[in-house]
C-alpha cells in the first residue's frame, strides 16, 4: 500500500489485514533466504539487496523484508562479500534509514505502527553490527552435536 493510504499492496490478499501481510511476506522471504544460504547461493541474496536498496524510495514492506534479509543471511553474506557487505551496511545506515524516517512521517494507522517496529528492529541490527563489526549468525543456524542428538533420538 502507499504511504498514508490503506490500499491493498501487490501480493496482499483482499481480505488480509495489513498487520498480517508483512508477516506473511517475511515468512516467505526467510524460507527463500534459508534455502539460498544452505545451498551457498548468496548471489541471489546480494542481487535482492541491491535491487531493494536501489528502489527510488522505501516502501512500508521493504523495511521488514530488509531486516529479515540481514538477520537471516547477513552473516553468510558478510563472510562471502567482506568489505563490500560492510559498505552495503553503511549505505543502509546513511541513505536508507533516512528514507524510512521520512516514510514513517507520512504513513498512518497500523501501517505506520508496523513500519516503526520494523525500523526499530533494523536500527538495533545496525547498531549491533556497528558495535561488533560482524553480522550476527541467525538463531538456529548452527546446531551443536548435543542438540542434534536431542533432535533425532535415532543417532
Amino acid at each position: 500500500s502507499q504511504a498514508g493510504r490503506q490500499l491493498i499492496a501487490p501480493g496482499q490478499r483482499p481480505e488480509e489485514p495489513h498487520t498480517r501481510f508483512p508477516d506473511r511476506m517475511v515468512a516467505y522471504q526467510r524460507l527463500w533466504l534459508a534455502a539460498l544460504v544452505i545451498q551457498g547461493d548468496l548471489g541471489w541474496v546480494w542481487q535482492w539487496l541491491a535491487r531493494a536498496l536501489n528502489e527510488p524510495e522505501a516502501t512500508p514492506i521493504s523495511a521488514p523484508l530488509l531486516y529479515a534479509t540481514l538477520e537471516t543471511a547477513g552473516a553468510d553474506a558478510q563472510d562471502r562479500y567482506g568489505r563490500q557487505f560492510v559498505k552495503l551496511v553503511d549505505y543502509i545506515d546513511q541513505h536508507y534509514m533516512p528514507q524510512l524516517e521520512a516514510l514513517v512521517a507520512r504513513t498512518k494507522g497500523e501501517e505506520a505502527d508496523q513500519l516503526r517496529a520494523s525500523r526499530s528492529r533494523l536500527r538495533l541490527w545496525l547498531d549491533s553490527f556497528r558495535a561488533t563489526g560482524r553480522a550476527p549468525r541467525p538463531a538456529g543456524r548452527d546446531v551443536e552435536v548435543a542438540q542434534e542428538a536431542a533432535l533425532n533420538p535415532d543417532l
